[in-house]
C-alpha cells in the first residue's frame, strides 16, 4: 500500500494534533491509473476525502486523510 501511494499520491500537508498523534494529506496525482488508460478520461474535481487510521510508529497513531480524483470517461460519460 506504501508503495501505491508514492507512485500515485503527492504529500500536501502534515500537522500534529499532540505527540502521539499525526495527521498525513494526501491527494491523488493528476495522471489517470494505466488500467484507464485506454480511454480518455478528464478529471472532474474530487469526492469527499477519505481518512484511515494507522499505527505505523511506535505508540502514535497516524491518520491518512486521501483526496483521490473524479475521472469522467468522454466517451461513455462514466466515472471510472
Amino acid at each position: 500500500m506504501a508503495q501505491f501511494f508514492v507512485e500515485h499520491f503527492d504529500l500536501v500537508k502534515s500537522n500534529k494534533e499532540k505527540e502521539e498523534v499525526l495527521h498525513l494529506y494526501f491527494e491523488e496525482w493528476n495522471i489517470p491509473l494505466q488500467e484507464h488508460s485506454s480511454g480518455i478520461l478528464t478529471s472532474k474535481g474530487f469526492p469527499k476525502e477519505v481518512t484511515i487510521q494507522d499505527f505505523p510508529f511506535r505508540d502514535k497513531t497516524v491518520y491518512l486523510h486521501v483526496i483521490r480524483r473524479r475521472w469522467i470517461d468522454k466517451h461513455t460519460s462514466k466515472v471510472v
